[in-house]
């Protein structure tokens, strides 16, 4: 019954090792993936400030030009436009940069997922080697055992190699094998 006991408590130990992984690769991925949308919305919400810093600065010039009695048409409209253009890509930049960083997270999320699943299988397949290992153990002593008993009747002459000699644990009196062997 204890060595069911013994198994029982390895098989559970590394079920609840490998669980407890699984549970913290999840957590892990969560956090990730909502770094990940924090990273993805700073980014929309900058390229946006961005976009509305640029239109401020284009109607600006429109209006220095305007002021300035220069017609839109031919350079001061292609400067705009050139402007413009920059502009857009810049924020389309920033939002691309931000796509990227999320994306990173969201793959270390999925890794850190996969090493929880793969420590909650490890902890299950540990548990079941040691487990099958203990009752391997527990079963050569047995049979050990019944070896050194025999038929089931002991004589002193089984007990005297293991109590007398180098055997003898530290301390213990040698007069015990005279009394019991007389």
């Amino acid at each position: 019954m204890a060595i069911e006991a013994a198994i029982a408590m390895q098989v559970g130990s590394g079920v609840m090792k490998g669980v407890a992984a699984d549970k913290a690769g999840k957590a892990q991925q969560k956090q990730l993936e909502q770094q990940a949308e924090t990273v993805r919305a700073e980014a929309k919400r900058d390229a946006g400030r961005l976009r509305l810093r640029h239109k401020q600065a284009t109607a600006r010039k429109k209006l220095q030009f305007f002021h300035q009695g220069v017609g839109m048409a031919g350079s001061p409209a292609n400067i705009i436009a050139s402007d413009m253009n920059l502009q857009d890509e810049e924020a389309r930049a920033i939002i691309t940069r931000g796509n990227a960083q999320s994306n990173l997270l969201i793959t270390q999320g999925l890794n850190a997922r996969s090493e929880g699943r793969a420590s909650l299988l490890s902890g299950i397949m540990g548990g079941i080697s040691s487990g099958i290992q203990t009752y391997a153990m527990a079963n050569s002593l047995k049979t050990e055992s019944l070896d050194t008993l025999g038929t089931g009747t002991q004589t002193s002459d089984t007990l005297t190699p293991r109590l007398g000699g180098n055997n003898t644990p530290k301390g213990f009196n040698n007069n015990f094998n005279k009394v019991y062997n007389a």
